[in-house]
This record gives C-alpha cells, structure tokens and sequence, in this order.
C-alpha cells in the first residue's frame, strides 16, 4: 500500500506540473483495488474495527490513498502476483 501511495504522490507532483493526465494503475494488492468500493463503510466507521473497536492498523495509509484516488482518478487494475504460501512473511 505504501509502494502505491509513494507512486501516486509523485504522479500528483508531475501532474500539477504539466496538467492532468489519465493514469491506470496496475498492482497485485488486492486491498487496494478493492479500497474504493469498501470506502462509505470505512470513512462511516471513522476507519475503526467493528469487531474491536480499535482503528485499523493501516487507516493513515487509507486515508491517504482516498485523497490521492480523489485528485488524481487512477483506474485501479488488479493483476495475479505470487501464490500464496502457507507460511509467507
């Protein structure tokens, strides 16, 4: 997630430079893609965990991404990356 808000962030740099400019955005983060479709339910909870209570773990990360996703309008493409292991770090 850090990796696609660092390439967003220097896409928004270029494009207040130059002028607007579409942008597909192509990852293996899943969560990512699927971030836009679960945003109302997220922003809703104020980014909190309905089973804990607790903010997730990564809510700075979401709410950067929803500003950048706001100025920029990146279509989001998921593509297959590794397989999942049973015991991947």
């Amino acid at each position: 997630m850090a990796a696609i808000i660092w390439a967003l962030q220097s896409l928004k740099e270029t494009i207040d430079r130059k002028g607007g400019i579409e942008i597909d955005l192509y990852t293996d983060c899943k969560t990512a893609v699927d971030l836009p479709s679960r945003r109302k339910k997220l922003e809703a909870n104020r980014f909190m965990s309905k089973k804990t209570g607790r903010l997730l773990s990564n809510a700075d990360l979401y709410q950067q991404f929803f500003q950048l996703y706001d100025d920029l309008h990146p279509t989001l493409i998921w593509t297959k990356g590794h397989r999942p292991q049973k015991n991947q770090d």
